[in-house]
Parts: C-alpha cells; structure tokens; sequence
C-alpha cells in the first residue's frame, strides 16, 4: 500500500509544485506565502530552455490540484506521525492558497473582462501615471520653448486619457 500510496502522493506533489514553478512561483507568492517546506523545491524549472514563454495559472488547472492536495491531507495515514507532525499543515495551507488564488484570477478575469466591455478607458487613481501640461513659462529660454512647442501642441490635442509617445516629438534631443 505504500508503494502505490506513497507513490501517487509524491507524484501529485511533484506535479503541484512543478506547475507552480513552471507557471512562475513569483506570480503566486505575491499573493501567498509558499509553506517553508516546500521553497527549497522552487527554482528547478528553468523557463530559458524552453522555446515558448512561460504558460499562465489555468484556473481549472489549480482547481484540479488544489483538489488533489484536500484529498491526500484528509487520508488516514496524514493523520499519523510522522506525517501529521511535519506535513499534513504544509499540504493544507498549500492546498487553502491555491484555491484562494483560482478565485482571485476568476475575479480577475471577470473583471478584466467587464472592464475590455466598456466604451470608455478605466483609469486607476493609484496605479496610473500622469502627465500635467503648465502654462508656459515665460523665463525658459526661447529655444527650449521652440524644442518642445510640437509636443505641447500634440498633448493640447488629445484627450487626457490618449497615449502620446514623447519621442517623436522630440527627434532632436540627445538620447542616453
């Protein structure tokens, strides 16, 4: 029974963690905090070998094994030493923050989503970046006035909201 119980369980362990790593660990500890026993398991999965970038977190996909880790933490032989003692909370936490994270990407997704529907752009207070436009100033030297009188047009015609790129009004400038 060990061996075809023991073996299940680390091959589903494997694969949890492998996903998590491969879908870039980062991305879920932001949110959540990875149980100590498990960090020393991160970083294998090296994303610079394959030919395609890094896949996303599917949801159904961390549903699934966030489901698979319930299962094997409520199994007769978690409750006993020496798996209760070191492994059955780590599997538990583990298990609670990849279904904490499968509902912040749902609501994520929604929202992603409502706000792709909209007929005008959302704006962040917080995480946007802005760019005020002052009245001329009359002490600037009449060349730095005439260096950036394209780019003061061109930001008077668009809306607020409009991405300009500064660059092409300022061809002239030295870049570093």
């Amino acid at each position: 029974m060990a061996e075809t119980v023991g073996k299940l369980f680390i091959q589903d362990l494997t694969n949890v963690l492998w996903y998590i790593d491969r879908c870039n660990s980062n991305t879920f500890t932001q949110q959540y905090n990875l149980p100590k026993v498990f960090e020393d398991f991160m970083g294998y999965n090296n994303p610079q070998h394959y030919k395609h970038a890094r896949p996303r977190f599917d949801i159904e996909e961390l549903n699934e094994h966030s489901e698979c880790l319930f299962k094997y933490a409520t199994r007769p032989w978690m409750t006993r030493p020496p798996f209760s003692i070191f492994l059955k909370k780590p599997i538990i936490k583990l298990g609670e923050d990849l279904s904490k994270y499968t509902k912040y990407l749902v609501y994520k997704c929604m929202a992603t989503s409502q706000n792709q529907e909209l007929d005008q752009p959302v704006i962040d207070k917080y995480n946007h970046g802005q760019l005020k436009i002052f009245k001329a100033n009359e002490i600037c030297k009449p060349e730095n006035i005439l260096k950036y009188r394209n780019l003061s047009l061109a930001l008077q015609d668009k809306q607020y909201w409009q991405p300009i790129l500064a660059d092409d009004f300022c061809f002239s400038m030295s870049r570093v």
